[in-house]
């Protein structure tokens, strides 16, 4: 299937936010959300953002582990108030072990009357150069009349967030056509003959708004495609051996489109194909999914995995894995991964999950692509000093140091055994990985009066 729509050009008008009486605005306040008693957190991401902490950098000289100090997981969470009709956002930095909130919160509120849908942490896509926006990922806010936010974030060194000079975009997208704005996700330029990053927003009348930013007029509409003929709940990069696909989440198929820009000036005429679907064989309607991984770059590897995480609103996440090559119409193979609680929406880099409910927001640190959930979650909405912990040893989370311990790592290591939980639990000797010396240095501790257990 081929879809292609010629479209007038479109400018995206870049405003002071002192004029936009009318505009959706930011205010940075204190606000406490927990005050707020009819507020549900409406959309997640999470961004992996890096601090520098001498301790961990002295420790950690070049960790190559998947919990490398230094890296630190930032969740940035969308609310609204349906009762009074306020909505701002949330975002904090965390702990990589334990999930305990680092520094301060930044929280802002928009104008009064505001509908933000959807939001995405963007390391691309930027309305003014890299240079002034940081190295830092920055978030992208759409409302639900096509509006958009961003604003540059920086991080102080106790991970305390700190924005830049924020900023309004009113693309010109008729409302009455196309629907209404749900979600929105980028591209890199690397996909792309131009060089230029796209961002994507899909509508509840199953259209995909192009956006891009020239030299000459700025951020503009680019193309505006009919990829679906109900609504678009998610759009997420899906990265393939040699490209990356955009995942366009309707009902419960996920469609695999490639996008494929025109060439000219300004309003382009650009074309996408379908490369292939995915359907749950449970028959379930998704409510949101993500991908592991990195998703800004394609599969260097044609015999490469790729793993999602899927919600359906349910208590329980199917965990599947997808081909590196995927054509055609594909039936999912899911490991059902059951939940304490009903979750709607999901963003991975360990794992963020938005309770159906839209009343909390929890995290784990450990959740993994192979494993699942590590039973060890923080709720991270209420402002309460809450973490994971764990004790150092004990690898099969039974509570106690014991020879099962090192089974359970040897098996983990080279018998494709379930994962420590948490990770450096196993890790036993400080060294920022797990492996046969965390072993030997366990053994010592148990038998041989060897040196106190160091985890991380």
């Amino acid at each position: 299937m081929t879809g292609k729509l010629i479209i007038a050009t479109a400018i995206i008008i870049l405003v002071p936010l002192s004029l936009l009486a009318e505009q959706p605005q930011l205010q940075e306040n204190n606000r406490s959300e927990a005050a707020v008693s009819d507020t549900q957190f409406t959309a997640i991401d999470l961004g992996q953002i890096t601090l520098v902490k001498k301790s961990d950098a002295y420790l950690f000289p070049a960790s190559p582990s998947a919990y490398m100090p230094g890296v630190e997981p930032s969740p940035f969470i969308l609310w609204r108030n349906f009762v009074t009709s306020e909505s701002g956002f949330i975002i904090m930095t965390l702990d990589y072990r334990t999930g305990a909130q680092m520094g301060d919160r930044l929280n802002f509120d928009f104008i009064k009357g505001s509908e933000p849908v959807g939001i995405r942490w963007c390391h691309n896509f930027s309305a003014v150069a890299k240079s002034i926006m940081g190295v830092d990922p920055v978030p992208w806010i759409v409302f639900r009349d096509y509006k958009l936010f961003t604003v540059p974030i920086s991080f102080n060194s106790d991970g305390t967030p700190v924005a830049g000079a924020q900023a309004v975009l009113t693309p010109s997208v008729n409302v009455a056509t196309y629907g209404h704005a749900t979600c929105l996700t980028e591209l890199p330029g690397s996909e792309f003959p131009d060089g230029k990053p796209r961002l994507f927003v899909g509508s509840d009348l199953g259209y995909m708004i192009v956006l891009i930013n020239t030299l000459v007029a700025g951020i503009v509409v680019s193309d505006i495609l009919p990829v679906s003929t109900v609504p678009i709940f998610a759009i997420r990069p899906i990265p393939q051996f040699g490209y990356i696909s955009l995942g366009v989440l309707t009902e419960n198929t996920i469609k695999g489109i490639r996008y494929q820009p025109g060439t000219g000036d300004l309003a382009q005429s650009g074309t996408y194909t379908v490369e292939y679907t995915l359907r749950d064989p449970r028959q379930i309607f998704f409510s949101n999914y993500d991908t592991f991984g990195a998703d800004d770059a394609p599969l260097a590897d044609s015999l490469a995995s790729l793993r999602i995480v899927i919600c359906d609103g349910s208590a329980e996440l199917s965990l599947a894995d997808i081909s590196p090559r995927l054509s055609g119409d594909m039936t999912l193979k899911p490991i059902i991964d059951r939940q304490e609680n009903q979750v709607s929406a999901v963003a991975t880099g360990s794992l963020l999950a938005l309770q159906a409910d839209g009343s909390s927001v929890s995290f784990d640190p450990y959740y993994s692509e192979t494993g699942g959930s590590s039973g060890c979650s923080v709720n991270i909405t209420d402002g309460l000093p809450d973490e994971c912990t764990f004790i150092c040893g004990d690898a099969n989370r039974n509570g106690i140091v014991n020879i099962l311990d090192v089974s359970f790592i040897i098996s983990y290591l080279y018998k494709h055994g379930p994962v420590p939980v948490p990770l450096p639990s196993a890790d036993v000797n400080h060294s920022g990985g797990v492996n046969i010396l965390d072993v030997s240095y366990l053994i010592n501790f148990l038998y041989k009066h060897g040196l106190p257990l160091n985890c991380p």
